[in-house]
């Protein structure tokens, strides 16, 4: 098993995306501890902190897959950092991976809070948004809240979300 601090070791030596994609090949071979994990990510300061969310961002990336259990570490570490670039490698995460039933609900009722706020940066509402969707695959009956929400961003300040948002509805309309 590899641990954490070997990975926090590595990056604060290299910290290329040739890197990072070694370290997730390791990680995926020699599996590691995600409580361990995101110790040494609290533990740590900038900008080591967010290259370590940025590795495991790339790990799930790879490897979707995440009990319930973990999904539930992430999520409580989303609510507790204030760090921008954690907060969206934490929601792309959530966004890459099938959330649990018990979960789903909590993070499809903060994205729909955060999707229209201009309060968070557009890339943390673009994953929040993308996260909001998948649920919506997964439990169809949430889809007219989700779709109110998107029709509400045809105005949005930000080209991106706007666009996203127009894509995202004629998903919503296929489901």
């Amino acid at each position: 098993m590899i641990e954490p601090r070997s990975i926090a070791e590595a990056l604060e030596q290299d910290r290329s995306k040739q890197a990072v994609a070694r370290l997730v090949d390791r990680m995926a071979r020699e599996h590691f501890d995600l409580e361990d994990y995101i110790a040494v990510v609290k533990d740590s300061t900038p900008p080591l902190n967010w290259l370590m969310t940025w590795t495991l961002n790339h790990y799930y990336d790879a490897f979707p897959h995440l009990p319930s259990r973990q999904q539930k570490l992430i999520w409580s570490m989303l609510g507790e950092t204030n760090h921008d670039g954690i907060k969206r490698d934490l929601w792309r995460i959530l966004s890459c991976v099938n959330l649990s039933e018990d979960l789903a609900g909590e993070v499809f009722e903060l994205s729909l809070r955060m999707i229209p706020s201009q309060h968070h940066p557009i890339a943390v509402r673009a994953h929040a948004m993308k996260t909001a969707l998948n649920i919506v695959h997964t439990y169809p009956e949430l889809g007219h809240e989700l779709k109110l929400v998107f029709e509400l961003l045809k105005n949005d300040d930000s080209a991106g979300i706007r666009s996203r948002a127009k894509n995202y509805l004629k998903q919503i309309h296929k489901i």
